[in-house]
């Protein structure tokens, strides 16, 4: 039986972390890194597969794909994250071990007092986080909320929506990022 596939939600003002987070994580972790800022979650998930999407199936590495610092209104619906866990529709042989959907906070308050729900109502709108949420949070593996000062809350993982916040300095957020992975030993 295959590992989970590993889902990051980072939501964070542009200078937050979001391209640092994801060459770091590629890095540390052996993966071989995909992203391009014209393929947004959006395209990826809902249309027809490009030469980015093959680029990816044929890559016998493990793989990450990355969206960096996207506008919201380029993100995919909860229906395309619950099938990140299989074989994308484009071609069966691309699993990827790791997404990261790097989403700008612009349009939403980032006090530092925003929970993960906010950060899924922010993503996702109220009214299709409410007809979909089901085990929404079984799906992701954490939530972060990166802050102007550079430090990152996590605000749900393992499953579940933390009650309290965990707040990290960026440095320590990855190290524990970098460890589940280590832990979770996803074969290639």
């Amino acid at each position: 039986m295959q590992n989970p596939v590993h889902i990051y939600i980072r939501v964070g003002p542009s200078g937050s972390g979001h391209t640092r987070f994801i060459q770091d994580l590629a890095t540390k972790c052996d993966m071989k890194l995909f992203t391009k800022r014209t393929r947004t979650p959006f395209k990826l998930l809902n249309r027809q597969p490009t030469k980015f999407e093959k680029m990816i199936a044929h890559c016998k590495e493990k793989k990450m794909v990355a969206f960096d610092n996207t506008p919201v209104k380029n993100m995919c619906f909860i229906k395309n994250l619950k099938s990140l866990n299989f074989e994308p529709k484009w071609d069966r042989r691309a699993r990827v071990d790791t997404w990261v959907f790097s989403v700008n906070d612009k349009g939403m308050k980032s006090s530092g007092e925003n929970d993960a729900e906010d950060i899924l109502v922010h993503l996702f709108g109220k009214d299709e986080l409410e007809s979909r949420r089901g085990t929404l949070y079984n799906l992701i593996t954490e939530i972060h909320h990166m802050l102007s000062d550079g430090t990152v809350r996590v605000l749900a993982c393992s499953g579940k929506k933390l009650e309290d916040a965990v707040v990290l300095s960026y440095e320590k957020c990855i190290e524990r990022v970098v460890a589940e992975h280590s832990a979770s030993k996803i074969p290639v």
